[in-house]
């Protein structure tokens, strides 16, 4: 196996971090590198059993991907998403370096993602504007190189990443079959602060509480409560950082109605109690 990586040298664009934690797996996704990578002609990295998901736009240079036999042309402006536990090879193929923003990713959400973007484009596509993919890597990527690191909003931003490309794989084709469970996902993600029940959901979605909440795990991998308690969880970590609400104050604004579960989700996503992980964020500003 050869690995022949060349980052950046600008300080602006020189992006790279890898992230080792393993506590974190209670977050929706975590991020394990992001960057900003130049392959130099003739350079190629091959690898497998990564266990990560590969996100990439191409901003300029050819490259390609061989990938479970078959090998894709990469041309700027191209977003390129494929499983790296399995064997692939990227190569420059022009005399040009080949410059790509990149994630690598994981959580209980992403194969799914990636089956639903598979089944659309393939690995790689030229469908749509990859702009605000790129945005988001490098918001990840400033947050994942702070001297703390804030998970929880690497997650939200991977979230993001994910429903933008949700909305372009449906964008011609209304009719899947997980739509009911992505409609609720998304009724979550607008409401979640809110005093809502399955059935306001099921009723938002126009299926049945009882289909919706099988077909809902099948797609996510949780129940739709679980869910509903994550994202009240991330965003009770924010206003945490960027508040000076009490956090009894916080989990009210929220209806997170369990102090003690909130503060044993905190220690497993930080390590810390939620005071401490406070007095330590703001240490580090």
């Amino acid at each position: 196996m050869k690995e022949k990586l060349i980052p950046l040298l600008d300080d602006k664009t020189r992006l790279y971090r890898y992230n080792t934690k393993k506590k974190d797996e209670i977050l929706l996704f975590i991020a394990r590198r992001t960057g900003y990578l130049e392959m130099k002609s003739g350079y190629y990295l091959e690898r497998e059993k990564y266990n990560s998901y590969c996100l990439s736009v191409t901003a300029e240079g050819t490259g390609s991907l061989t990938f479970e036999g078959c090998e894709h042309t990469i041309h700027k402006n191209s977003v390129m998403f494929f499983d790296q536990n399995k064997h692939h090879v990227l190569r420059n193929v022009s005399q040009k370096n080949w410059c790509h923003y990149y994630v690598y990713f994981w959580g209980s959400q992403a194969a799914d993602f990636y089956k639903m973007f598979l089944k659309k484009f393939g690995n790689v596509t030229d469908s749509f504007d990859p702009s605000f993919i790129i945005e988001r890597i490098i918001k990840i990527h400033e947050l994942l190189t702070a001297p703390l690191a804030d998970e929880t909003q690497i997650s939200l931003l991977l979230y993001e990443i994910m429903m933008f490309l949700y909305k372009q794989c449906r964008s011609d084709n209304t009719s899947e079959s997980y739509s009911p469970a992505m409609q609720a996902e998304m009724y979550l993600r607008e409401n979640f602060k809110k005093r809502i029940t399955l059935q306001d959901i099921a009723d938002f979605t126009n299926v049945s509480k009882y289909y919706l909440s099988h077909i809902y795990k099948s797609v996510w991998g949780m129940p739709i409560i679980h869910h509903l308690i994550l994202m009240r969880f991330e965003h009770c970590m924010n206003l945490l950082k960027e508040t000076d609400l009490t956090i009894s104050e916080i989990l009210a604004e929220n209806h997170f109605t369990d102090k003690h579960a909130f503060i044993a989700m905190c220690k497993d996503a930080t390590g810390l109690t939620p005071s401490a992980f406070r007095q330590k964020y703001r240490k580090k500003e």
